[in-house]
């Protein structure tokens, strides 16, 4: 299934994968469901599950620490990729050519899917795009998982160290997965509170969205927001680009959708902001829904 000449130099295998690429192990092309919904809860259930646990607890710390350094990398690319597909499903399509199968997972068959898709006409561009989503979020539950194995072997799995407790005031902060997208809306008077990381943020609404913070320090920083999307994070290429110092957050972090909204009633000062984690670190959304 894969085109020639369309691998990378230098990558790692993800955890669970081997050189070996793309088909079933009795030969067999992964047979792929025609629609994109059913597509998507096809691929609902693969996710890092507790048998993952013990597996990983057999590790050494070295070896967590290089499998939590390998999928951080690999979630900084595809959380890039997702964020173009977002954009243009087409580009799915061109990376999953350019894609070195190695890196992608063969735990619960990633790899034979992707492998699949990789040279599907393009009316298979929205499969392309919402493999790349879900595949984020396996790959975000991956990290979490070697995160509290880190924290079992250095004993602190009782001190909670990886989950943020809510910042007072905040209305019940809800947890944005890996590739998910929760939609809110903004009006003048009403606050969004944002948190990357350790980081809190807050969405305003003025002339146009208005991104503040981070608020942890004296000078919180106003970011006017485009209508449409804005990339955030240490990236240097991101819309708006955060303190590279700041390695709580990731490079390519969130995907922030502004738009004005359609309903006249609402009034003019009233968006529709849709935001999409791209990151496998903690990113939490309160607000008025």
């Amino acid at each position: 299934m894969r085109p020639s000449g369309a691998s990378e130099q230098g990558v790692e295998a993800g955890p669970g994968t081997s050189p070996d690429a793309g088909t079933a192990r009795d030969g067999h092309p992964e047979r792929i469901p025609e629609l994109v919904p059913e597509f998507e809860a096809y691929l609902a259930s693969r996710t890092a599950g507790r048998e993952d646990v013990g597996r990983y607890l057999r590790f050494s710390p070295a070896r967590i620490q290089h499998e939590a350094d390998s999928i951080t990398r690999t979630l900084g690319r595809f959380a890039v990729a997702v964020a173009a597909a977002i954009e243009s499903p087409r580009t799915a399509h061109d990376f999953l050519r350019s894609l070195d199968l190695r890196v992608v997972s063969r735990d619960h068959n990633w790899r034979r899917i992707f492998a699949e898709l990789t040279d599907r006409d393009p009316c298979y561009d929205g499969h392309r795009r919402t493999l790349l989503v879900r595949y984020l979020q396996f790959l975000g539950d991956r990290k979490r998982l070697l995160e509290y194995v880190q924290a079992r072997q250095a004993g602190l799995e009782e001190t909670s160290q990886h989950v943020l407790a809510p910042v007072p005031g905040d209305d019940t902060p809800r947890l944005i997965a890996p590739g998910e997208t929760v939609m809110r809306g903004l009006t003048e008077g009403r606050v969004l509170r944002l948190r990357l990381g350790r980081r809190r943020f807050e969405l305003v609404a003025e002339e146009r969205p208005v991104l503040l913070g981070p608020l942890d320090g004296a000078d919180v920083e106003r970011h006017v927001l485009r209508l449409g999307r804005n990339l955030i994070g240490r990236h240097p290429e991101s819309d708006v680009v955060l303190d590279p110092a700041m390695r709580d957050v990731s490079r390519v972090h969130v995907l922030i959708d502004c738009n004005r909204a359609e309903d006249e009633a609402d009034g003019p000062g009233t968006f529709v902001v849709r935001v999409t984690n791209l990151s496998g670190a903690h990113t939490y959304l309160s607000g008025p829904d």
